[in-house]
């Protein structure tokens, strides 16, 4: 069995976090997982394996000696030579710590792009050479690490998890479907994401009001954080739609239980790392269109699981749309497929197999 520490500087709901959350409480035989929290979470509570530790050293301080010094002891009580770090400050004491004990080695996972060339980049190139493997979440962020000078022989591939959706009770299915107004008539399409521009929400609601005319029942629901970039889709939003046909229904909890209630699900993005809410709709049995970004080219082997369209292109999309709408019983046999696909490549038996390889290198 081989025995990791992984450092974790936040634990609230988030892609990573979930990751790292449900690796915790799989049960496998393979790997004694460790996590060290230098900072608190609220998902900190619901770590429940007890064959796996955590340890709450929270920093007081950007870079706490004393904290490094107890992961340390650690490191040195558990026999463990394996730290691993998911974020920039968690690589910084990941690297203090291989000065304490030269003998561990880093192994860095690097799960979004960072475009900005700030003091955090520039210390994450820094600190790169001594790490032992870096881990990409996809071929298309390791293209990317590649074309931004990373360390490419040290760059490993290594898709990450995705639980299936949670069971909705009826207690929320009826909050949501009430939340929308649903009628057994409706066509629901979804799209789960925080608004921001990357994410390109606009692209999808032009489509939508292209053809709402025609489809009287079609009904659009957006689930993520609200902000400022809310307020320009709302400006293309008719205001007969408003929480009428288009709602807007910020962050909600465990969101993917909520993809089992729509027809479609879209993802619009225009830049993307992986795609965790994209499988989880393909293992709800949904069908799925997205744009054609690289991660989703890859994601849906060039569009043979899921439909893709140019990225930013809403006519393309209210085509694709329109045409899932009018073509059920072709879309089914393609569902099947992709539930197989996403079921058996990005579940944690799988994630294990591959990250013990990775470790073994």
């Amino acid at each position: 069995m081989i025995r990791t520490l992984h450092i974790r500087s936040s634990f609230d709901p988030g892609g990573t976090e979930n990751l790292l959350l449900h690796l915790f409480n799989h049960n496998q035989p393979f790997i004694e997982i460790h996590m060290v929290f230098i900072k608190n979470g609220t998902l900190i509570n619901e770590l429940k394996n007890k064959y796996n530790f955590y340890y709450l050293l929270f920093r007081k301080r950007f870079l706490d000696l004393g904290v490094i010094f107890k992961i340390n002891r650690i490191l040195k009580k558990k026999r463990i030579y394996i730290v691993h770090a998911h974020q920039e400050i968690e690589l910084l004491y990941a690297f203090c710590l291989k000065i304490l004990n030269p003998k561990i080695k880093i192994f860095y996972s690097i799960h979004l792009m960072r475009e900005k060339k700030d003091l955090v980049y520039l210390m994450e190139k820094v600190l790169l050479p001594f790490t032992y493997q870096i881990i990409a979440v996809s071929y298309a962020v390791k293209s990317h690490l590649i074309h931004s000078d990373y360390p490419y022989k040290k760059i490993k591939v290594l898709y990450n998890a995705v639980k299936k959706p949670t069971n909705i009770t009826e207690y929320d299915k009826v909050y949501f479907l009430n939340k929308i107004k649903y009628d057994v008539k409706d066509y629901l399409i979804l799209m789960i994401g925080n608004f921001r521009p990357e994410k390109d929400h606009l692209t999808l609601l032009k489509a939508f009001n292209r053809i709402k005319s025609v489809y009287k029942n079609l009904k659009l629901i957006f689930i993520g954080k609200i902000n400022q970039y809310t307020d320009e889709c709302i400006k293309h939003t008719c205001y007969a739609d408003f929480n009428q046909r288009i709602f807007y229904l910020d962050r909600l909890p465990d969101a993917s239980k909520y993809i089992q209630l729509c027809d479609l699900f879209v993802f619009s993005s225009k830049s993307e790392t992986f795609g965790v809410s994209v499988i989880e709709a393909l293992l709800s049995k949904k069908s799925v269109i997205a744009s054609d970004i690289p991660v989703m080219k890859e994601l849906s082997s060039n569009g043979r699981y899921f439909e893709l369209f140019e990225t930013g292109n809403d006519k393309e999309l209210a085509e694709k749309i329109e045409n899932c709408i009018s073509n059920k019983c072709q879309i089914k046999e393609k569902i099947e497929e992709a539930y197989n696909y996403a079921s058996s490549n990005f579940n944690y038996d799988t994630y294990v197999e591959h990250l013990m390889k990775i470790y073994n290198a």
